[in-house]
């Protein structure tokens, strides 16, 4: 699936938690150009996370309705990942108008301090 850019959008993605043993909490950060009209719009939003090496696919979604306005909007979802290298496939569609935005969000989750090797 290539990128779509209909709607278009930006994510980011930090560690939402303290790290310890097992999944790491990770906030990804959708962020979403205006979405004109007056009236609020509901998104739905897909997450499919896989892990570079060897690792389950974790998946997310929902739907979201954002409040109408000329600023741009921001949606945050919360995953739970093992340390290493992610990406995540993240799509966006307005369900009124069927505009859809999608990106291959690339990170790290980093493990915990005392489980890394000394450098």
């Amino acid at each position: 699936m290539s990128d779509r850019t209909d709607l278009r959008l930006v994510v980011t993605s930090a560690t939402a938690g303290p790290i310890g043993a097992g999944p790491v909490p990770v906030r990804l950060r959708l962020e979403l150009d205006p979405i004109a009209g007056e009236q609020p719009r509901r998104l739905k939003v897909l997450i499919e996370a896989r892990p570079l090496a060897k690792g389950e696919v974790v998946h997310d979604g929902g739907d979201v309705t954002v409040p109408p306005g000329c600023g741009a909007r921001t949606i945050e979802r919360e995953l739970r990942l093992r340390p290493g290298i992610w990406q995540a496939r993240v799509v966006v569609t307005d369900v009124e108008s069927g505009r859809l935005g999608s990106v291959l969000h690339t990170f790290e989750v980093e493990a915990p301090a005392d489980s890394r090797p000394d450098r």
